[in-house]
């Protein structure tokens, strides 16, 4: 079954902070970015394991990338090693990362993000789930959300500082902490031991050091779904590349690296399931509206105008979107997965 779209309404609400503090948001983002390119060079793609051409395909907010010439992975050129995790994730109990989203609504969130998700996944299985795992949980929003549809859940992740935020969120509603914070050297492990119906990894396989480890790990855990979602190669790509002077939302920091159509299907394999059901949807259009207006800004347009231009891109923004939902150029995926 594949699914489509959904609506931008509240983005520029969730999203705020990337219009009111496009500035520090950007150097922050730069500064990750000095650290990845502090990583040894990468000649072997992350998914694959092929060897990556001479040629860099682009260059953008510092870092270069090439796609895979085998598999259509792109790829960053610098390894994202443990070291790097670390000092992105979890260093100092994760709380530079978890600034990201201790600030957003967290009600706002669970609404227009994460009860879609969970209904998706209920939606389209044709037995009732019992119980769900869900790794790199962050603050608990889908927890909370299957927790609110009734159905047993838990969730851990490497960054403490949104484990103990998320547990007194969720304590608070549920009367339960079902956050555990786990040892990023320790995640595989974790992963293995896991005997859950349902595993499920919303936006994890693109932060992962050892990409073939922890394929290798949910392989061997016990599960009979995989709900997951990665980002993907789309037109928000080509869009942060002309306009260096945005925070870029999809490529950059923490996504060193990120899958298209073809690397999809090896990612299928190496995970050992079997799709059931996709849900491909992006805020590409979304991301060309906000590098619009604060390059508007950034000229000097008077705030009239640049109303003026959200307004008349609002109308169609959507319909825009749709297109190239529907195209599979779109900037993320969710898949349900039956396991082999």
């Amino acid at each position: 079954m594949k699914k489509y779209s959904k609506s931008s309404n509240f983005y520029r609400n969730i999203k705020s902070s990337f219009y009111n503090r496009n500035e520090s948001l950007l150097k922050a983002e730069l500064d990750r970015n000095r650290v990845y390119l502090k990583q040894p060079p990468r000649d072997k793609c992350k998914l694959c394991g092929s060897k990556l051409p001479e040629t860099i395909d682009f260059t953008k907010h510092l870092v270069s990338y090439k796609f895979c010439r085998k598999c259509d992975h792109l790829n960053g050129i610098h390894d994202d090693t443990l070291n790097f995790a670390k000092e992105i994730y979890s260093n100092e109990d994760g709380s530079d990362y978890s600034k990201l989203y201790l600030e957003d609504n967290y009600n706002d969130r669970i609404n227009h993000i994460y009860l879609p998700k969970a209904d998706f996944l209920i939606d389209q299985l044709s037995e009732k789930i019992s119980s769900v795992y869900d790794f790199g949980c962050g603050l608990g929003f889908l927890v909370n959300s299957f927790l609110s549809r009734g159905i047993d859940a838990k969730g851990g992740d490497v960054n403490k500082t949104l484990i103990n935020a998320g547990n007194g969120i969720i304590e608070n509603n549920f009367d339960i902490r079902p956050l555990e914070s786990i040892d990023i050297e320790r995640v595989p492990s974790h992963i293995k031991s896991l005997d859950v119906e349902v595993l499920s990894l919303m936006a994890v396989m693109e932060h992962i050091s050892n990409l073939d480890e922890f394929l290798e790990a949910i392989n061997l855990s016990s599960f009979k779904y995989l709900y997951y979602s990665v980002p993907i190669y789309g037109l928000s790509v080509p869009i942060e590349s002309v306009f260096e002077n945005v925070l870029p939302r999809h490529l950059s920091g923490g996504h060193t690296h990120l899958f298209t159509e073809k690397s999809l299907e090896i990612l299928n394999k190496k995970l050992g399931v079997k799709p059931i059901a996709e849900w491909r949807f992006g805020t590409d259009i979304q991301d060309l509206k906000r590098s619009i207006q604060i390059s508007l800004q950034k000229t000097g347009s008077s705030d009239y105008f640049i109303q003026r231009f959200e307004n008349e891109f609002s109308e169609y923004a959507d319909q825009l979107q749709e297109i190239i939902d529907k195209n599979h150029n779109c900037s993320q995926i969710h898949v349900i997965c039956k396991k082999l």
